[in-house]
């Protein structure tokens, strides 16, 4: 594009303007096209992928004076640098094993600063590292939800791809895994649970109905908009459940290993097929319950149907 005579700068050329008419319209692609041809001398090519790399020409590359810069580069790029003014990123490696929030929540860093040009940046990935990625960015903002309403020991959903932190960071005399369900505060229970859950109201308002009747300690209002937030379709996505008792009516074994129904605790958890209730909500994916013991204690109980699990801190 610097040589005018080169064979291809036309073909180039009306590339360019193609692409501006169609992103801007045919009235601004002359003037578009013409500042790019004007300015086309002024450009940078860095690589950055070293430690080396980095301290020869990090600054140049994150903080570029030149209007075109191009850097390019693996490892150090990975590892969360930021980039001023970014306004394209093909980024393509994806992750050969389970992505750790930790790690690619700071890795997002070099996405950019997200300044005043952020509605122009363009990310260019493979699909399913898109995916993780966003899933990883869901789950912790869910966990961030509960730190910053107070609610006690915050959990951390994982699942098959994503993992909170590393396994080796993780102290299992003090963290307690659940497979896929997240239980909240002991409640009195009464007939206002069902009366809700049964009731002909829309998804979104019996939601928040259960807010309002129970409050956060027993329905979060973090756990309520993540699950309106997080469907795209509320009324098949999410389910709410009647209640189901767990004492003498219950069926559930009073010497079974790992149950507690006087905490309404159970090791292996109480949301299975039976009650998801698939052929009634064929494509629920979030699933709300409240089981109830022979004392008049209830807990309510959120079910992500997959493979997720929430990591627990069980000392303070």
């Amino acid at each position: 594009m610097i040589d005018k005579k080169s064979a291809k700068f036309e073909s180039y050329a009306r590339e360019i303007w193609d692409i501006a008419a169609a992103r801007h319209g045919s009235e601004r692609a002359d003037s578009l096209t013409a500042y790019v041809l004007d300015n086309i001398s002024r450009y940078a090519i860095f690589i950055l992928n070293s430690d080396r790399d980095f301290i020869q020409n990090g600054l140049s590359a994150t903080n570029p004076s030149a209007l075109f810069t191009i850097i390019l580069g693996g490892n150090i790029v990975s590892r969360g640098v930021t980039f001023e003014n970014l306004l394209s990123m093909f980024f393509t490696r994806d992750v050969k094993h389970r992505m750790q929030q930790d790690t690619y929540i700071q890795r997002a860093r070099m996405f950019g600063s997200r300044g005043k040009y952020l509605p122009y940046f363009e990310l260019t990935i493979p699909d399913q590292l898109y995916v993780d990625w966003h899933r990883c960015f869901v789950f912790h903002r869910l966990a961030l939800s509960a730190i910053q309403r107070n609610l006690g020991s915050p959990v951390w959903p994982t699942d098959n791809r994503i993992a909170a932190v590393a396994g080796s960071s993780i102290d299992r005399s003090t963290v307690d895994v659940n497979r896929g369900e997240m239980a909240f505060h002991l409640f009195d229970f009464d007939e206002r649970y069902d009366a809700i859950a049964k009731s002909d109201a829309d998804v979104a308002q019996k939601l928040e109905q259960l807010f309002v009747a129970f409050g956060n300690g027993v329905f979060p209002g973090y756990l309520k908009e993540f699950m309106l937030q997080a469907s795209q379709n509320p009324e098949q996505a999410i389910a709410i459940h009647p209640a189901s008792p767990i004492g003498i009516r219950g069926g559930y074994a009073n010497r079974e290993v790992g149950l507690d129904k006087a905490r309404i605790e159970r090791r292996r958890g109480f949301m299975g097929a039976n009650q998801l209730e698939k052929t009634r909500y064929p494509h629920a994916v979030h699933h709300i319950k409240v089981f109830f013991n022979d004392e008049g204690k209830g807990r309510l109980f959120y079910k992500f149907e997959g493979s997720i699990q929430f990591v627990k801190n069980t000392r303070p």
